[in-house]
């Protein structure tokens, strides 16, 4: 895949995570003051664990979730495509440290 394909892809990803993360925050009652500052600093620095801590620590945004219509299909599906970034994360760190095990 050339690299401006990828590049391409991580903006929509990104796009796609700020736009939950309003949408969460717009439908909420009630979020604290840092949530949405919270979030997009992880989507800054592609900590895709910390984000999905963040949104699930939030009951203003676990409740705006579970009532949203239309969205939320779109809405939970993003999650678990976080939750996969999260796993295959940790399975490339534990896949680096046998490595580095073995051949150092």
């Amino acid at each position: 895949m050339p690299a401006s394909a990828s590049s391409a892809l991580v903006n929509v990803a990104e796009d796609a995570e700020l736009r939950l993360v309003r949408l969460l925050a717009d439908s909420a009652h009630s979020t604290r003051a840092g949530f949405v500052q919270d979030c997009e600093a992880c989507i800054l620095h592609g900590d895709a664990a910390q984000l999905m801590r963040t949104i699930l620590e939030e009951k203003g945004a676990i409740s705006a979730l579970v009532s949203l219509e239309e969205e939320a299909v779109s809405a939970v599906s993003l999650l678990a495509a976080l939750l996969d970034r999260v796993k295959e994360r940790k399975k490339l760190k534990k896949k680096k440290k046998i490595w580095y095990f073995f051949f150092s």
